[in-house]
């Protein structure tokens, strides 16, 4: 709105009429009797001008005014300076009561003596603009510091006692500076280095400030080498700093304040490892010392630093978020709403959801299970699950289901009962949030064995069509879970044949490099999958999925998960011979078969040792002689190798390979590759060079074992070797 400048009061009196007709319509009160006196010039009535529209648009009360300074005295006599009164130096603190803010130019660091609580409404939900979400107490004001006075914190209300009245001044209140801490550490190791590098980097820093704080400020600037030590033996210090923190709140705003931008300022390297290393173990000192203090250093200082950070660089949201809380007693449930309260409030919408996902997922696992206050807590969290759920982005959905995850790790029998809700988004098209509420499912469904919803929620999304993301959900998810839902284990190898093969001995085995994964599927396990599965299970899924879809040959992911099964095959019981036997005959021929074809050669020659070297004694010794039998195949497989066409150095390989078995092979194996192999051979394949060697090898070799069990003495010097 544009009103004229004008000196004469009528004027002044028709701008001001139009500025309460305008004002009006937004229903602010501005008294007649208030415009008069400020058209006058009178100060006070500007003040509370001022402070009404203030009070409107920002829903806070307006900080006091500050005092007005006392009226000294001066001199009479020219030149000569005035005498200011004396200050008593052992002079008692001011009643914190009585302490008014001063002026915003000598605002400074922040302390406890600013410290302001406005009760505004809060609309901003979880799911943005929703005014459905409970409403609480905004943030706080920003805390001032009052250079040179002493304060007393209070707590607000719900907080319990302080354990300590903590004193802003120094060093008259009697605490070591933090600065003073770390200095020594800074100059100890910087001036070890006497290199030109380090020469010109103590030269950059500014005489007037403490050498740590030039330090954080410039600490992008040096060597990553360097910036590790130096923080490395502050961690030395981290009990000291925890002590000066919980003596004064000044000493943490300074401490934090300068180190948080190295969250950002630092890339991913030593040093930002070793600075998360240093803030962790000054928070959990300052914990332990005084649970009160810890949860005002929080409330009052942590959050309003961290928050704006994570605001401006979401990469931070896990890291720094989950440092700074940990100054909270989770088992503290009006603190820990409160903080749940003041991040929802202090980062924008889009970001909530990832932030409250990000305080379940640490704060709940620290509250004892025994603890009455766990329910409270864990209706809070799936409050925001249960709205996140329905949002319009499938990443705020994903999270919320995280969210409820946490919470099932936490008390999966309550969550069971709200699981139904969250069953919709099996079938969401963001592949992250079906992937959420998988992992969910089967989280209920391993505490929780008889939940049928979560065994359909588990059906429902293994069901979907194969695609990368929600396909490595699944199996990762599912794989380690086959026992307990063998009848998913056919869609579970549908989606993992429809892998690239790299990726699936990646996860099977975590064979080869790691390939890079959708951040939206969640952490996936560091452990292989076929370490957390039973690998005669998964086989004989596999070789029944292979002969329901009647492959003509097996591909390279086929054989890259059978290959995986084998290779784990390890003191397998009754019910995994079984599997291995069935699954065997299913895909006997297509490995078989496969020794032809140089694509899949050398994976079929792999899989076909592993089953015949050992799966195939533990059949033996059972009775069973089915996979020793199938040798009577290699005959056929050499014959296609010596036609024309075939390629020789599949020829070539598979006799070394044969020759490779014999030397391996025991007598069982030996006596069925004489009579099923050698003893299936066409003549004409008989005089082919290699196969003649093989041939008289295997009866050699046969002939050699026959003398040795008929002679007594031969076998005694066996026994005791």
């Amino acid at each position: 709105m544009n009103v004229p400048n004008a000196s004469s009061t009528k004027t002044k009196r028709d701008n001001w009429a139009f500025i309460q007709r305008a004002l009006g319509k937004f229903e602010i009160d501005l008294p007649a009797s208030t415009v008069e006196q400020v058209i006058a010039g009178d100060g006070d009535a500007v003040v509370k001008m001022v402070n009404t529209v203030y009070t409107f648009l920002t829903k806070r009360t307006p900080p006091s005014p500050p005092p007005r300074p006392a009226v000294m005295e001066r001199s009479a006599v020219r030149g000569v300076r005035p005498v200011l009164p004396k200050i008593k130096k052992d002079a008692p603190p001011p009643d914190s009561a009585k302490v008014s803010q001063q002026s915003t130019r000598r605002m400074m660091r922040p302390s406890a003596s600013g410290l302001r609580t406005a009760t505004v409404q809060s609309e901003r939900s979880l799911v943005g603009g929703d005014p459905g979400l409970a409403k609480s107490r905004g943030p706080l004001a920003k805390p001032v510091f009052e250079v040179g006075k002493t304060q007393v914190l209070k707590p607000r209300k719900g907080e319990g006692s302080m354990a300590a009245i903590t004193s802003a001044t120094h060093p008259t209140g009697g605490v070591r500076p933090v600065f003073d801490i770390l200095n020594g550490s800074v100059k100890t190791v910087l001036e070890a280095d006497d290199s030109p590098a380090v020469r010109d980097i103590l030269r950059s820093f500014d005489p007037r400030r403490p050498v740590v704080a030039c330090l954080a400020a410039g600490m992008e600037q040096i060597p990553d080498r360097l910036l590790a030590a130096v923080i490395g033996h502050m961690r030395s210090k981290a009990l000291y700093i925890a002590d000066s923190c919980v003596g004064s709140t000044r000493e943490f705003w300074l401490f934090l304040s300068a180190f948080i931008r190295g969250y950002h300022a630092l890339p991913s390297a030593p040093a930002l490892d070793a600075l998360r290393g240093l803030i962790q173990e000054v928070i959990a000192g300052i914990r332990d010392r005084d649970v009160a203090v810890a949860h005002l250093l929080l409330l009052h200082y942590a959050l309003p630093l961290a928050l704006p950070v994570i605001t401006r660089h979401r990469r931070l949201l896990e890291p720094l978020l989950s440092d700074v809380v940990g100054l909270l007693d989770p088992t503290d449930v009006p603190t820990h709403l409160a903080v749940v309260r003041a991040v929802q409030e202090g980062l924008p919408a889009a970001a909530t959801a990832p932030a409250i996902a990000s305080l379940a997922a640490a704060l709940l696992p620290c509250v004892p299970s025994e603890a009455p206050a766990l329910t409270d807590v864990i209706d809070l969290y799936l409050y925001y699950a249960t709205v996140g759920a329905g949002h319009t982005n499938g990443a705020t959905r994903a999270d919320s289901i995280r969210i409820a995850e946490a919470c099932a790790r936490a008390d999966p029998e309550s969550l069971e009962q709200h699981l139904d809700q969250l069953a919709d988004i099996a079938n969401d098209p963001w592949c992250g949030a079906a992937a959420a509420v998988l992992r969910l499912a089967v989280a209920v469904s391993t505490e929780v064995p008889e939940s049928d919803v979560a065994e359909t929620i588990a059906a429902t999304v293994a069901a979907r069509p194969v695609a990368a993301p929600i396909s490595i959900a699944v199996v990762t998810t599912l794989v380690p879970r086959l026992p307990a839902v063998p009848a998913l284990g056919r869609d579970v190898v549908r989606h993992l044949v429809g892998l690239d093969p790299d990726l699936v001995r990646y996860l099977l085995t975590h064979a080869g490099p790691a390939p890079p994964l959708p951040p939206a599927l969640g952490p996936v396990a560091t452990e292989p999958l076929m370490a957390r599965t039973d690998p005669a299970l998964l086989w004989g899924a596999t070789c029944s999925y292979l002969d329901s879809i009647d492959a003509d040959h097996l591909d390279a992911v086929h054989l890259a998960v059978l290959a995986a099964c084998v290779d784990s095959a390890t003191g397998t019981d009754q019910a995994g011979l079984d599997a291995f036997e069935s699954g065997f005959e299913h895909v006997v021929d297509h490995l078989y078969v496969g020794l032809c074809d140089p694509l899949v050669h050398a994976q079929c020659r792999h899989v076909l040792s592993a089953v015949l070297l050992t799966v195939r004694p533990a059949l033996v010794a059972q009775g069973r002689g089915a996979v020793s039998d199938s040798l009577e195949t290699v005959s056929s497989v050499l014959k296609m190798l010596t036609e024309p066409g075939a390629d020789p150095a599949c020829l070539e390989s598979t006799m070394d390979w044969l020759d490779g078995l014999l030397d391996e092979a025991d007598a069982d194996l030996r006596q069925a590759l004489r009579l099923r192999t050698v003893g299936s051979l066409p003549h004409e394949l008989m005089l082919q060079p290699r196969v003649k060697a093989f041939v008289e090898a295997v009866e050699s070799r046969v002939a050699s074992s026959r003398a040795a069990s008929a002679n007594p003495v031969s076998r005694a010097g066996t026994a005791f070797e």
